[in-house]
């Protein structure tokens, strides 16, 4: 009787662990660069001077680029960016698209799609954003030449006045780039084709939870990487609630404030050895406050091998709005 009942859990026990690992994502395959794979930095027809700063409080990322064509045939050219590496949705910030349609009478009417991208990017958080972007172009119109564009910044910055963002933080950011080293380009042919932001996320839950992968990329190299963990807490697009904040609130527990302390560890390695395959040989067979981290090294090698088209962000039906408006105020926000 007592081996019949062994037995017994023997068999239940290997149908728990093959449904475990039935809902898990396929394993990573062990894949290596070869020299096809490789790019040549000096190939590169540009080079970038980038001044970066991040706020893992906020989660708000923002750069500014000067680029330059190693050719001289065109000026160089500024760019300035915020993107939020660790929210997705905001109240403030909608995504416009906007339409126009020829009615039977041969008269016009105007449309504008409000919706959630399911990214923070920063100018479309409502008015205030968008007088900020104002006052950038203005800046960057006058600067007829690099040395000028230092000059307002170190200079004339008191002149530019700023709602939305810390307007020394901008000029500071100006002032770094623009005296600093052209940035070196990466050389790994898989790493120049990822996109220069991208928010990544589990396609669905297990387990009770979903890791969320944000990134920037810089001329072929990481320029900065966040990682969290989502927890359902209902069905709507934005019903969950991230690990960060449960950290940030003390409402996590102790397996938690681990497995965070974990990730950032991860966080650091990925962007020091500019690799997202960093330091997975210490964490890839761990499961720390609940948290498989198999599954986090199974989403990074992913994103290493452009391989990760099932982590894009699934907005999960958040709202769109579909509003009908003036020709004027189609003329003014279209730019069309």
């Amino acid at each position: 009787m007592q081996r019949k009942r062994k037995s017994v859990a023997l068999i239940l026990l290997c149908i728990i662990v093959l449904c475990s690992c039935m809902n898990r994502l396929p394993e990573p395959a062990d894949q290596t660069e070869t020299i096809d794979d490789y790019v040549d930095s000096q190939s590169v027809p540009f080079y970038r001077h980038i001044a970066a700063q991040m706020d893992d409080e906020t989660g708000w990322y923002y750069q500014f680029i000067e680029e330059v064509i190693k050719s001289g045939e065109i000026a160089p050219h500024y760019v300035f960016q915020g993107f939020n590496l660790r929210y997705r949705y905001n109240d403030a910030y909608w995504s416009y698209n906007y339409l126009r349609e020829q009615n039977e009478d041969g008269t016009y009417a105007y449309y504008r799609f409000k919706s959630k991208s399911g990214a923070l990017r920063y100018g479309e958080g409502g008015e205030i954003e968008r007088n900020d972007w104002k006052v950038i172009d203005r800046v960057f119109d006058k600067s007829s030449s690099g040395i000028e564009l230092i000059r307002i910044a170190n200079e004339d910055r008191d002149e530019y006045h700023f709602e939305a963002i810390d307007g020394n933080a901008f000029f500071d950011l100006v002032s770094k780039a623009m005296s600093s080293p052209a940035c070196e380009p990466g050389t790994s042919k898989l790493y120049w084709e990822k996109p220069s932001y991208a928010i990544k996320v589990e396609p669905y839950y297990i387990d009770g939870y979903k890791f969320q992968i944000c990134f920037v990329m810089r001329a072929g190299r990481i320029g900065e990487v966040y990682i969290d963990v989502l927890y359902p807490t209902g069905d709507a697009y934005n019903d969950y609630v991230q690990l960060s904040d449960l950290i940030d609130e003390w409402k996590a527990d102790e397996g938690q404030y681990d497995a965070f302390e974990l990730i950032q560890n991860i966080r650091n390695r990925i962007k020091s050895e500019g690799s997202f395959l960093a330091f997975s040989d210490r964490y890839k067979e761990r499961c720390v406050g609940g948290i498989d981290f198999a599954r986090l090294y199974a989403f990074l090698n992913a994103i290493h091998l452009n391989e990760d088209t099932s982590y894009n962000n699934n907005y999960e039906n958040p709202p769109r709005i579909v509003e009908e408006i003036s020709k004027e105020e189609f003329d003014a926000e279209s730019g069309q």
